[in-house]
């Protein structure tokens, strides 16, 4: 009887007697709940192996990661949970600095510290990219952010 939506979201059914004041039912949706998730990141997971070793339609590296969520590239974009990636950017001109010490190759300013995966993830954002932030050992071995792309 749930709505199509609903039905999407609908991970598990349960039975439940509301008399009972323990919290196994949270317990169990809480595990449910974990499951699925760990189950939706490995299919990125999965989806970012394929691009990157088959299809080519993948990247790593904060650079061409930021560049393809500037441009609208990128369908997915994945985050390492909790990762800094320090920077710099040029906020008038919008030029990033990837390397220590460079100055805004338009108007030689020195920029302001920024979290390189933070302004991905907007980027990714402006463009109507999904955004998967992911505990996962597969991508922090690649450098701790990737993208799935578009085109």
């Amino acid at each position: 009887r749930l709505s199509k939506n609903a039905q999407k979201l609908t991970i598990a059914t349960e039975d439940a007697d509301l008399n009972n004041n323990d919290k196994k039912l949270l317990d169990r949706f809480i595990k449910l709940a974990k499951e699925q998730e760990q189950k939706e990141e490995d299919v990125y997971i999965e989806r970012l192996r394929h691009g990157l070793m088959k299809t080519g339609m993948a990247i790593t590296g904060v650079k061409s990661v930021l560049e393809a969520a500037e441009s609208g590239r990128v369908e997915s974009l994945l985050v390492q949970k909790e990762i800094l990636i320090p920077g710099l950017k040029c906020e008038p001109c919008a030029t990033y600095m990837f390397n220590q010490g460079e100055n805004c190759p338009k108007c030689s300013s020195q920029g302001n510290k920024v979290n390189f995966a933070n302004e991905a993830v907007e980027a990714a954002i402006r463009n109507s990219s999904h955004v998967e932030f992911i505990d996962d050992e597969f991508l922090k071995g690649i450098g701790n952010i990737a993208a799935i792309l578009r085109w």
